[in-house]
C-alpha cells in the first residue's frame, strides 16, 4: 500500500490512474452491461473514486495519528485486516485493538456493513467522522442568531479538525483516552 508501507503520498491522479489502468477493461464492460451513457460514466467514475479516495485518506491519517500516540510500530494495516473488519489495528502492552473509522452519513453505501471473511483477535472500536459543508463554517449561524446543528455538533467533537481546505482529520484525543485507560 502506497501510503501506509512506502509512506508516499500520491496525488488524486496518480492513484486514479494506480486505479484504473489495470482495470480499465473490467470497468469498460461493466459500463457497456449497465447501459450506462459512456460520457456521464466517464464524468461520474473519477468523482466516486475521489470519494473513495478522500475516505482513504482519511483513515490512513487516522492509523498516522494512533501511531503517534501508541508508538511507532503499533499501527498495522492491511488489505487482510481490512477484510477482518478492521481499517487498522493497534497492538499496546499486548492489548489489540480494531479501529473502523466510518464516515457518518445517511447515504445507503456508507452504511453498509463490511462482510467480514475471517474474524480476528481484539477489541473493536468504531471512530466516525462528519465532514460538514463549506457553508456550515462560511455562515455558522441561523437567522435567529443561534449557531447551526452541524457547525456546533463539529466544533464539539474533540476527536477531530477541520483544515483550511475543508479535509477533516482525527486528532490525539480518542487515542489519548483508550491510552489512558490501558495504562491503568
Amino acid at each position: 500500500m502506497v501510503y501506509w508501507d512506502d509512506k508516499s503520498f500520491i496525488s488524486f491522479e496518480n492513484f486514479y490512474d494506480r486505479y484504473y489502468k489495470p482495470k480499465k477493461d473490467l470497468i469498460d464492460e461493466f459500463r457497456a452491461k449497465t447501459q450506462l451513457c459512456a460520457n456521464c460514466f466517464s464524468k461520474g467514475l473519477p468523482a466516486r473514486i475521489y470519494r473513495t479516495w478522500a475516505s482513504l485518506i482519511t483513515q490512513i491519517h487516522a492509523g498516522y495519528v494512533a501511531e503517534s500516540v501508541f508508538g511507532e510500530g503499533s499501527v498495522s494495516m492491511s488489505a487482510d485486516l481490512d477484510h477482518a473488519g478492521a481499517d487498522f489495528q493497534v497492538e499496546y502492552h499486548g492489548i489489540i485493538l480494531n479501529y473502523q473509522i466510518k464516515k457518518e452519513s445517511f447515504s445507503r453505501e456508507v452504511r453498509q456493513a463490511k462482510t467480514v471473511t475471517k474474524p480476528i483477535k481484539g477489541e473493536f472500536i468504531d471512530l466516525f467522522y462528519e465532514v460538514p459543508s463549506e457553508d456550515y463554517f462560511l455562515n455558522p449561524k441561523k437567522k435567529d442568531g443561534t449557531f447551526r446543528k452541524p457547525y456546533i455538533r463539529f466544533i464539539e467533537n474533540k476527536e477531530l479538525n477541520r483544515l483550511p481546505n475543508g479535509f477533516v482529520i482525527f486528532t490525539t484525543f480518542a487515542y489519548l483516552e483508550k491510552k489512558k485507560r490501558l495504562d491503568k
